[in-house]
């Protein structure tokens, strides 16, 4: 066997993903039922109040060049997303939840490297993916039903969310944003490696707590920055390169959280000590 077999084996790690996928099935079929259901519900409700808003300024002589549900629609699919995040991150490690789950996953035949990455890659960057192919499903679904309703708007569209985001990368770069949703992410991630179990409420917990101590705590130095006689100078940059400075510190936090994480899970004994 080579050394790198006893690390990573894409045959191991392809078995040990599907897997996941075919046990987990049951489970996966259920949030992706929910989230697609809640996307419904809110989408239509927005939709429905945007319309008549609509027709109601057209009568007083407003228009609009783009669709009127964008507005309430853009802050849907990015709440959903944020949210629907740090959710699916606190499920990576739900199976290690009891003592008959954490013997059944550690016997595996598979690296633990290779069950992290198998696990992370689901219910973080699969999630990414499937939320936008549900989101999209609703919305065509919602341009097809409210263009019956309301066949005197012809602004009805299909929104494309990403390309809005992206948009904005004139008032906040693209890649600040990018790193801010994985840093999000990371830290819900790493509390599921610490806490299997009831791991989304005690990492908002914890991190609500860690989080008021730290503003705190600036906040006080830069109440002692800002007193009388104390002069420090900032380096010259742009917005633009500390946009970016800020953007790469916030990616090395993320991938040590997710570095911890997955120490955290190799570490993992079958008597689980936390």
């Amino acid at each position: 066997m080579k050394l790198s077999d006893t690390f990573f084996s894409w045959s191991r790690f392809a078995n040990y993903f599907k897997k996941v996928l075919v046990e987990d099935r049951k489970r996966l079929l259920q949030r992706i039922i929910t989230v697609f259901g809640l996307l419904m519900i809110f989408s239509a409700f927005i939709s429905h109040r945007s319309y008549e808003h609509y027709l109601a300024g057209v009568k007083l002589g407003f228009t609009s060049e783009i669709d009127p549900a964008l507005d309430g629609l853009m802050p849907l699919f990015v709440l959903g997303l944020f949210i629907g995040c740090v959710l699916s991150a606190s499920f990576i490690m739900e199976p290690m939840n009891s003592k008959t789950g954490r013997i059944y996953s550690l016997m595996f035949p598979a690296t633990s490297f290779e069950k992290y990455i198998a696990r992370w890659v689901i219910y973080t960057i699969g999630f990414v993916v499937l939320y936008y192919l549900l989101f999209l499903l609703v919305d065509v679904i919602r341009v097809g039903v409210f263009s019956m309703i309301y066949p005197e708007i012809d602004l009805i569209a299909i929104t494309r969310p990403y390309a809005e985001i992206a948009a904005l990368n004139d008032e906040m770069p693209l890649d600040f944003i990018v790193s801010l949703y994985f840093f999000w992410q990371s830290i819900f991630v790493l509390g599921s490696s610490l806490w299997p179990k009831h791991s989304f409420l005690k990492t908002f917990t914890a991190f609500t707590i860690l989080g008021t101590a730290f503003s705190a705590l600036f906040a006080g130095l830069m109440t002692e920055l800002d007193r009388p006689g104390y002069v420090y100078r900032l380096p010259l940059l742009t917005e633009d390169e500390w946009f970016f400075i800020f953007a790469c510190c916030v990616m090395l936090v993320t991938f040590f959280f997710w570095w911890l994480a997955y120490k955290r899970f190799k570490e993992m004994e079958v008597v689980n000590r936390w």
